[in-house]
């Protein structure tokens, strides 16, 4: 069957070690789940949050929506980040700036402040532990069974929901919404942030290997234009390259 990409694999060398792309994976697949796994509760937080501050349904949907919008548009900026800074600083930074946003959450003591914690920051830093990097990442770590790595991270979303949504209400019923919110963001923050920190590699030449399933060898045409094989994959090259199966496997349907 031919090769639309235009390039042929170079095999890895064998090795009885677990190769290192499956370890970014793994900690990609958490990333995900607990980025999105903390940002979808909130529908378990609604009853209490308008009970407390005496805000209708009107007020805490939109602050669901305010958040769900700017995670959206946030992600081609999220592609800029990690163009520059790699997917350890952006993800890394947003499970920390997600986590601080729970903390404090537990500690307002206006709605407003809870719509800027959950709402603004919350938003915000959900979009840099999302589908974007995850696939970025893959990419960048595989070169063989890429569309198994991609479709591995990506049901990070839908784990991080089945996991957190029970926790969460089971936290809530035994100690409230706000001493739940603070355990959430100490886990992440004690937890999972230095986890990321710890493991994850923007790049396989930051631990001196080649990707999994080996460097790809250049066309011809990619040979004129001076391209790498063995640099990292740019958000704009992902997309460009990227085969539709790899993106629908990629997709949250």
């Amino acid at each position: 069957m031919p090769n639309p990409s235009g390039v042929r694999p170079q095999p890895a060398p064998s090795s009885a070690r677990l190769h290192y792309a499956w370890i970014v994976l793994g900690i990609t697949f958490v990333a995900l789940a607990v980025g999105m796994g903390a940002r979808s509760t909130w529908g378990v937080f609604v009853k209490p949050i308008e009970a407390e501050f005496g805000v209708n349904r009107t007020a805490t949907s939109a602050v669901a929506s305010v958040s769900l919008l700017l995670f959206a548009f946030s992600q081609p900026i999220i592609g800029w980040l990690l163009d520059r800074y790699g997917g350890r600083v952006v993800i890394g930074g947003s499970l920390l700036l997600m986590g601080a946003g729970s903390l404090l959450s537990g500690w307002v003591t206006e709605f407003w402040l809870l719509f800027i914690m959950f709402g603004i920051v919350g938003g915000i830093a959900s979009g840099g532990a999302g589908l974007t990097s995850g696939s970025i990442l893959a990419i960048r770590w595989f070169t063989e069974r890429r569309g198994l790595a991609i479709g591995l991270a990506s049901s990070g979303f839908s784990a991080g929901q089945l996991v957190f949504y029970p926790l969460i209400t089971l936290l809530l019923t035994w100690y409230g919404w706000r001493q739940t919110y603070v355990v959430q963001g100490v886990f992440i923050i004690l937890a999972v942030f230095p986890l990321v920190v710890w493991l994850l590699r923007n790049d396989p030449a930051d631990v001196g290997l080649a990707p999994y399933g080996g460097y790809t060898e250049p066309t011809a045409a990619a040979a004129r234009g001076g391209a790498d094989p063995g640099r990292g994959v740019t958000m704009r090259e992902a997309v460009r390259t990227l085969h539709v199966p790899y993106v629908r496997r990629g997709s949250t349907r």
